[in-house]
């Protein structure tokens, strides 16, 4: 389970504006980050202006899934990942990230309406958020809870091989 990048972007204007990014491309040289980061950049703005306002979408792409929510707020915000990344998990961080942003911009006293072009307003916490969340079942618990059921199935199904195995 991996994620690409996630984009807050200010959706006052006709077209959506990229506000802050975050990437996760260790996995891929160099030398195609530059080709991979339009190419996301590309997609999120893509599905990000065909979400309605006070909604979220699920948009399978040709290696991975963007999902995005617009609020009434004129902020949107995208994510995308690999096809594993579970989907509740998903939401969880574009509205964290959401309501990250909105007391940053109200803190800041930023005012959205005034960028016309792709901008990095000085978001840190985006970066940092990025890479807690790459391992969803540290942040879900219900995914950790998952977890331990599973792996307390795993050690109750080896007692009992142990015990046929010993035909008690």
């Amino acid at each position: 389970m991996k994620i690409l990048s996630i984009h807050i972007f200010s959706l006052y204007q006709s077209k959506p504006i990229i506000l802050s990014s975050a990437f996760s491309l260790s996995f891929v040289s160099i030398f195609q980050r530059g080709t991979l980061k339009d190419f996301l950049n590309f997609h999120s703005r893509l599905v990000i202006e065909r979400v309605a306002q006070d909604t979220h979408a699920q948009v399978q792409l040709e290696k991975g899934i963007c999902y995005a929510i617009a609020n009434s707020d004129k902020i949107g915000v995208t994510m995308i990942c690999d096809d594993e990344y579970p989907k509740r998990v998903a939401i969880d961080f574009l509205l964290k990230v959401h309501n990250d942003f909105k007391a940053f911009i109200a803190e800041k006293r930023l005012d959205l309406n005034i960028y016309t072009n792709d901008t990095d307003v000085k978001y840190e916490n985006i970066a940092t958020e990025i890479e807690e969340w790459q391992d969803p079942s540290k942040k879900d618990n219900l995914m950790k809870l998952q977890n331990e059921l599973n792996d307390v199935t795993d050690i109750m199904r080896q007692n009992l091989n142990e015990l046929l195995k010993r035909e008690e």
